[in-house]
């Protein structure tokens, strides 16, 4: 247990001021632009988008075998503008178990 712990002790010791601006740009971004939204929709929209940027930057970024704080950002920003729109795919998705659920919304 103290070991899972520290790694998450570890994760928030590498985030910084300038990562959560870029989270906090990404969901500003993403509610101005989206049509009028309830308060249980913006909690939801702000919460998955930092949840989104926070576990899956490192990830991607590793994947993609990139470095450098630019890229980290560049990455968190578009997860945080992003991560609502990939939450709700994933969750209707695994509730029908169909592609044709993820397309729905693709093209609006």
């Amino acid at each position: 247990m103290g070991c899972k712990m520290q790694q998450f002790d570890d994760l928030w010791a590498a985030i910084d001021g300038l990562f959560w601006l870029a989270i906090g740009g990404g969901v500003l971004v993403k509610l101005m632009f989206s049509e009028k939204l309830t308060t249980r929709q913006v909690i939801m929209t702000v919460c998955s988008g930092v949840f989104c940027a926070v576990f899956f930057a490192k990830p991607i970024l590793d994947f993609l075998k990139l470095e450098g704080d630019h890229f980290e950002y560049a990455i968190v920003a578009v997860l945080a503008l992003t991560g609502e729109h990939i939450v709700r795919r994933v969750v209707q998705f695994s509730k029908s178990g169909t592609v044709a659920d993820i397309r729905k919304g693709v093209g609006k």
